[in-house]
């Protein structure tokens, strides 16, 4: 019985080891697709924020965005689209954002398994703190392609 206990471990570990190394690869150098970023203040006073995108190691964007209050007259939140200055495809990025030359606070798609499509915002609370949030809906990138979704 001992014996048969080993064995089922040694196999299970070479199948888990073989896997795994396979799937990181692939993973790491596929990247993720970053749709258009937005950035938005739930807060009643205005706030500047400022936003970089990092793309496979080369700043893209660092830049300032002056949002104003969101004064709750009617369903609309005050918000900007920072302009997409990387390119339309899979790759490796970080996106920042921080309050008016407050800490900075960096999402990495890696961090994640770095899902094919990964959408990023920043949002100012109504407690006047920056939260970076992210979603992995497909829907969001319209320019990904099954060609890009397939991991080879």
């Amino acid at each position: 019985m001992k014996e048969q206990t080993s064995r089922r471990r040694l196999i299970a570990g070479i199948a888990t080891a073989s896997l795994g190394g396979c799937l990181s690869l692939d993973a790491e150098s596929n990247g993720s697709f970053l749709p258009q970023p937005l950035i938005n203040n739930r807060d009643t006073e205005p706030h500047t924020v400022d936003f970089r995108v990092t793309w496979e190691g080369e700043q893209k964007l660092d830049r300032s965005y002056t949002i104003s209050a969101d004064d709750r007259t009617d369903n609309k939140i005050p918000g900007a689209l920072p302009e997409k200055t990387w390119p339309d495809e899979m790759g490796q990025f970080t996106a920042s954002a921080r309050l008016s030359g407050g800490q900075w606070k960096t999402i990495d798609p890696g961090e994640y398994g770095y899902p094919d499509c990964f959408s990023v915002k920043a949002q100012i609370t109504p407690a006047g703190t920056l939260a970076m949030l992210f979603t992995r809906n497909e829907n969001l990138c319209p320019n990904l392609t099954d060609t890009a979704r397939s991991v080879e």
